[in-house]
């Protein structure tokens, strides 16, 4: 029995076995024939996508080419409809286009070179003049130019002249009849540079009721009545125009008046100072008085004196308003400032940086104050005041009624597109300024000559430049001082300029995009109508004479009973004796390390200087000297620049 069960048991294992090994190959045959369907269903997916996406690309293909023909052909149409068409409007603009471009390239080729009269007249019409050196070539073209205008016109010429609402009909012989003055210029060779309407008609800007004046004096060649009256308004245009010495050739101008004004109205007292020594090492004496404007002796210190117990310090005795010109120098590394102080607060700040080692540095300040009696002025230099006689300067000038009454003062916390905001004003005079374009334009009300003393702070590193931007007839004429450093940090830039404005002319301040300390005592904008301009002198130049002076090339304004210019341009002759104030701002171009000054000189001597230290790289710098001196008949001043 038991041989048979494990018989039995033996075939069923063995059937078993069969039976698995039999659906173990039916399986694997069914898993392969699924893999292959598997992988067929897979290919035929792939390669519909492949038809469905080919025959995509084909209609968008299709579909894009039959829009860009459409498109084309609109473009086409287009074109067709603006060229092929002469009365169309853009071919009209394009035909305009070409005319211009046309005119403006026969303009070029004709336009004819100026020299330093064309220059000068444009600066009196207001033309905005490129500053660029003239060629011995440039004056022979200018020269021939004008030598051919001239023959063009005629003395009979019968002209019109419109100013305002008043025209005018002399001949151009009564206008020219001094020859070289500014007046036979403008209306002789170089006539082609003033306005003229579709009629001819000359346009002049200025006062047509002193004008006709003018032209009485000329008609009569200067044979005047017993009831003619020389005022100032005729005297200044009279010396504008450059005919006073030939019909006035005595006439006294201290007897002129403004109204019922006199220049005695119009006295400043002033004394100014030298330093010699300092106090506790930051704060200059005041140990040598230089000039005074010839008070009496009870008068002496009526507004104010040196303090007897501490002669770093100014004491006032009477309130009013005051300007304060001061100037130092220090010799030290790195930063430095010099700070106006009004019993101890600072009301004023002239700072320079970034020069790696010792070297040369002038501060500078000019501020109009209005100052309180008993109230203390002193000076902070930080490092120390360098102790030389010629670089250091205080005037104080006590400044009158009648001339206050033109000053405003501005300040600026603020900037807009790199032009500064006055958006503080100390003192206003609304019927003769007014500020306008978010306090960025300081607008004149009325027109006449004005002094401007401004001051700025940059706070970048670089050649940096600040401009006062003038803007005159739509015209714009820059105004430019330079500092330059290898370090970045705050760089003091200041002016005092002539501007010669008329109504709604105005003037801005630029940093020329690098940035500005808005505070306050760094930034002011302080701006003086002056009344009497027939005193005045103003030259800039855009070269040198031998090697080291100034040579003044443009004349802006000058009176010829008071200063004569030397055959080089570089030295002016006092005519008559008295108290000058002489104020130069001069730019020089310096190598990195090199310490360089600007000096005034009188009759071949050195009177005062102005001092600078160069770093990092060739920078621009400029230093500006402002003195009131003494000068006889005879004596010569002049501007050495070093290097």
């Amino acid at each position: 029995m038991n041989e048979f069960q494990d018989t039995l048991k033996k075939e069923a294992e063995e059937s078993l076995k069969e039976y698995v090994k039999k659906y173990k190959e039916q399986l694997d045959n069914i898993e392969t024939t699924n893999d292959e369907l598997m992988k067929k269903a897979i290919n035929d997916y792939h390669n519909q996508r492949k038809d469905h996406a080919n025959k995509m690309n084909k209609m968008i293909e299709d579909k894009m080419a039959k829009s860009k023909q459409e498109f084309e052909s609109k473009l086409q149409a287009i074109d067709d409809e603006l060229f092929k068409d002469p009365n169309n409007l853009y071919q009209k603009i394009v035909a305009a286009a070409d005319t211009l471009k046309k005119k403006q390239k026969a303009f070029e080729q004709e336009k004819r070179k100026w020299n330093k009269d064309d220059k000068r007249i444009a600066e009196y019409l207001g033309i905005a003049v490129e500053e660029t050196k003239s060629t011995d070539d440039d004056e022979k073209e200018a020269d021939a130019a004008l030598k051919k205008n001239a023959e063009a016109i005629s003395d009979s010429d019968h002209i019109v002249i419109k100013i305002d609402d008043k025209t005018f009909t002399p001949t151009r012989g009564t206008l020219t009849q001094v020859k070289g003055s500014f007046i036979a210029k403008l209306f002789g060779a170089h006539h082609d540079m003033m306005y003229r309407d579709e009629q001819g008609a000359y346009y002049l800007n200025c006062n047509p009721d002193t004008f006709a004046k003018v032209l009485d004096v000329l008609r009569n060649k200067g044979s005047v009545g017993s009831d003619f009256k020389m005022t100032h308004a005729l005297y200044t245009m009279l010396l504008q125009f450059g005919i006073l010495n030939k019909f006035f050739p005595n006439f006294d101008a201290s007897t002129l008046a403004l109204g019922d004004q006199s220049m005695s109205d119009h006295h400043i007292v002033f004394k100014t100072y030298r330093s010699t020594a300092n106090k506790s090492t930051n704060y200059p004496r005041w140990t040598k008085q230089l000039l005074a404007s010839n008070e009496s002796k009870e008068d002496d210190d009526k507004y104010w004196n040196v303090n007897p117990s501490d002669d770093s310090e100014i004491i006032f005795n009477k309130t009013g308003y005051y300007r304060v010109t001061f100037r130092t120098c220090v010799y030290y590394s790195s930063h430095g400032y010099g700070q106006m102080q009004i019993n101890g607060s600072e009301v004023a700040m002239s700072y320079i940086y970034g020069y790696g080692s010792n070297n040369y540095k002038s501060h500078n300040l000019n501020e109009i104050i209005n100052i309180s009696a008993t109230q203390k002025l002193r000076f902070c230099v930080s490092n120390q005041p360098y102790v030389e006689e010629a670089s250091s300067y205080l005037c104080i000038e006590k400044i009158p009624d009648k001339i206050v009454a033109s000053i405003a003062i501005y300040k600026s916390t603020g900037s807009n597109g790199n032009l500064r905001q006055w958006n503080n004003a100390t003192k206003a005079v609304a019927d003769r300024y007014s500020l306008g374009n978010s306090n960025k334009n300081v607008i004149a009300q009325k027109g006449g000559l004005y002094r401007v003393s401004a001051r700025c702070h940059t706070s970048s590193s670089g050649q940096q430049t600040m401009h006062i931007f003038e803007y005159r007839n739509g015209g714009k004429h820059n105004h430019t001082c330079a500092r330059g450093t290898g370090t970045s940090n705050r760089q003091c830039f200041m002016w005092d300029e002539i501007f010669n404005l008329k109504k709604d002319d105005y003037l801005m301040v630029n940093d020329s995009g690098y940035s500005t300390q808005n505070t306050a005592t760094h930034q002011c904008f302080q701006i003086e109508y002056l009344p009497f301009t027939n005193v005045l002198g103003v030259w800039k130049s855009a070269s040198i004479y031998n090697t080291y002076e100034r040579k003044w090339d443009y004349e802006y304004w000058c009176n010829e009973s008071l200063y004569k210019l030397d055959g080089n341009k570089s030295r002016i002759e006092i005519l008559e004796p008295g108290n000058y104030r002489i104020s130069s701002h001069v730019t020089q171009n310096t190598t990195s390390s090199q310490a360089g000054y600007s000096a005034l000189y009188v009759n071949a001597a050195q009177y005062c200087l102005a001092r600078y230290g160069a770093h990092g790289s060739t920078y621009q710098h400029t230093t500006t000297i402002q003195e009131i001196l003494k000068l006889k008949k005879g004596d010569k001043i002049y501007i050495y620049s070093n290097p």
